[in-house]
């Protein structure tokens, strides 16, 4: 099933999430978010996903640093830059509103949300 398709199978009060959900898979797959070691020597680049897309290393990085120092170093700068990008993604996720909550919120905690949506009448327990 394509997007439109899928798009065609939704109730209309539904599709302007749906459509702002599906939005997200190309913004969160082209996002790159970079972050240093300590010295600056070290560059890791990673996704939204936390895949590692390259490493980047100073001119000078394996003159100053023996091989376990360049590796820590290397270390922190993917650390880092993982730890941004997990923070990116969940702010990526708290910009998309479903049935009035942030799409994060509903993420981490699925039961919290569907009892809130419940009591405040957004949505009908079912049966």
């Amino acid at each position: 099933m394509n997007d439109d398709e899928l798009l065609a199978a939704v109730p209309p009060m539904l599709r302007p999430m749906v459509e702002q959900v599906m939005a997200l898979r190309g913004q969160l797959s082209t996002a790159e978010v970079t972050a240093t070691d300590s010295t600056e020597l070290i560059t890791a680049v990673v996704d939204l996903y936390g895949n590692v897309r390259r490493i980047e290393f100073h001119p000078t990085a394996r003159r100053r640093l023996d091989n376990l120092t360049l590796g820590d170093h290397v270390r922190d700068a993917v650390n880092a830059a993982v730890a941004k990008a997990q923070a990116e993604y969940r702010a990526t996720l708290d910009g998309v509103n479903v049935f009035g909550m942030p799409l994060g919120q509903l993420r981490a905690d699925p039961r919290a949300a569907a009892r809130k949506l419940i009591a405040d009448g957004t949505v009908r327990r079912p049966g």
